[in-house]
């Protein structure tokens, strides 16, 4: 895909994203258009989720969004094991992306990829998009709760294993 169609395609996000964005701006990056985009945390008033969209080729014709939302940030490496297991224990029960425990930035993300055809009406794809993201930042908001307990100190990682099993 070129790479001022993908761009096109990130500043149709950026336009119909307005609801509930506090800032949207697409930069240009040596690996192409990136959407950036801050939003508030369903985690507390003050907190904010960050959005990162971005676009590669994929195959002739082909090419992957990649829409991660950085919803923990500055999350001490003394929790790094017991986070890892309840992110395990979330993505089995996530459909739609999963949460990353981006051990080097010290940051959780919530992360998924659509693949779409570079013949996909601009307007039309922007909005499937959008959509996408909504169910994402639903699964962020539902299975995230159980993060900010167990960063928060309020449940260990096995209270939180006990309790989604009482869920199914």
């Amino acid at each position: 895909m070129e790479k001022n169609a993908a761009k096109e395609y990130l500043i149709a996000i950026a336009e119909l994203a307005a609801d509930g964005i506090h800032e949207a701006a697409v930069t240009d990056t040596d690996d192409g258009a990136v959407l950036l985009l801050t939003a508030g945390s369903p985690f507390g008033e003050e907190d904010e989720l960050s959005y990162t969209v971005s676009v590669e080729d994929y195959a002739e014709g082909l090419f992957i969004f990649q829409v991660m939302i950085f919803s923990f940030k500055d999350i001490p490496q003394e929790c790094f094991g017991e986070l890892g297991t309840v992110i395990n224990a979330l993505n089995a029960r996530i459909t739609l992306g999963g949460f990353v425990l981006f051990e080097e930035e010290r940051t959780v993300f919530f992360n998924h990829s659509f693949l779409l055809d570079e013949t996909a009406e601009t307007a039309a794809a922007a909005r499937i998009l959008l959509k996408s993201i909504g169910l994402m930042e639903n699964a962020v908001a539902n299975a995230g709760i159980w993060i900010k307990r167990l960063l928060e100190g309020e449940l260990t990682a096995e209270a939180v294993l006990k309790a989604l099993g009482e869920e199914e």
